[in-house]
C-alpha cells in the first residue's frame, strides 16, 4: 500500500488485507460503496435531526417539567451518534490510503449527501417573519 497520493486501481489496499482489490470491477464497486457510505452518512444526521425534532416537539405538547429525554429515547440518539462517527471514522481510514479516486469519491458523497439531505436546516419562513436568517436544528 502506497504512503503517498496515488491512482491506482489494481492492487489498491483499503483498511485492511481483506479489503484487497485485484481488478477493475471491484475497485468500481469500492468507490461506489465509499461515495454511498459518505452520502448516507449525511442521510443519517438529517434522521437524527428529525427524530431530535419529534422528541421536542412531543416533549413540548405534553408540558413535561422533565426537559431531559427517556433513557429509551437517549438510547436511539446514541444510536444515531454512534452510526454516524463510525462511518465517519471508516471513511477517514479510507482516506489515509492516499488514493485520489477514493478521497474524490468521499468529497463527491459529502457534497451529494448535504445537497439531498440538509435542506431542512434553512427556515426561510422564520426568516422572512424576523427579517433575518434563522438556523434550525443542532447549534454549530
Amino acid at each position: 500500500m502506497s504512503m503517498l497520493w496515488n491512482w491506482e486501481i489494481k492492487d489498491s489496499c483499503f483498511i485492511s488485507e481483506q479489503w484487497h482489490i485485484t481488478n477493475e470491477v471491484g475497485f468500481a464497486f469500492s468507490i461506489i460503496g465509499i461515495f454511498l457510505i459518505t452520502f448516507l452518512i449525511e442521510g443519517v444526521r438529517r434522521a437524527a435531526r428529525n427524530y431530535d425534532r419529534m422528541l421536542t416537539a412531543k416533549h413540548t405538547a405534553q408540558g413535561k417539567g422533565d426537559k431531559v429525554p427517556t433513557l429509551q429515547e437517549q438510547l436511539m440518539r446514541g444510536a444515531f451518534y454512534g452510526v454516524q462517527f463510525s462511518a465517519a471514522y471508516i471513511i477517514m481510514l479510507v482516506a489515509m490510503s492516499y488514493n485520489g479516486f477514493a478521497i474524490f469519491a468521499i468529497f463527491l458523497g459529502g457534497t451529494a449527501g448535504y445537497i439531498i439531505f440538509s435542506t431542512d436546516t434553512l427556515n426561510f419562513a422564520a426568516a422572512e417573519a424576523n427579517n433575518e436568517v434563522v438556523r434550525t436544528g443542532a447549534c454549530c
